[in-house]
């Protein structure tokens, strides 16, 4: 079974829908990196059944995001955070060329620095 990473921020964002066992499940596979046998020894479940819970609560998940989008909205957000950033330090870069104010460096970098928490956010 090979694994896709983005399962691992569709937990993030839908772990909650899940049941129990299909959130463990996962959580144990994709983010401590388990193996089947592993989590069946831990979770007192067979093998088969942790393979089973874990392929239902990925196609959950992929339900949900196909429903819901979240995740795609959220990497369109840093995309625009990012651009906006570039477009920033290029503005930026181009006031160095003429005559401006402390005020309007200051603006831009509190503007850069408020979109680098912003990534924080989403990263």
């Amino acid at each position: 079974m090979g694994k896709n990473l983005e399962i691992t921020y569709l937990i993030d964002i839908y772990g909650s829908m899940l049941t129990d066992k299909q959130r463990d499940a996962l959580e144990l596979y994709y983010f401590e990196d388990l193996s089947l046998a592993e989590i069946a020894q831990n979770m007192q479940i067979s093998r088969q059944g942790v393979r089973d819970s874990i392929k239902r609560g990925e196609e959950i998940l992929f339900t949900l995001e196909n429903s819901l989008g979240y995740l795609k909205k959220m990497r369109k957000y840093e995309e625009i955070i990012s651009n906006i950033k570039e477009q920033n330090l290029l503005m930026l870069s181009e006031l160095k060329k003429i005559s401006y104010t402390r005020a309007v460096q200051s603006r831009c970098e509190a503007l850069i620095s408020y979109l680098d928490e912003c990534t924080e956010l989403f990263g």
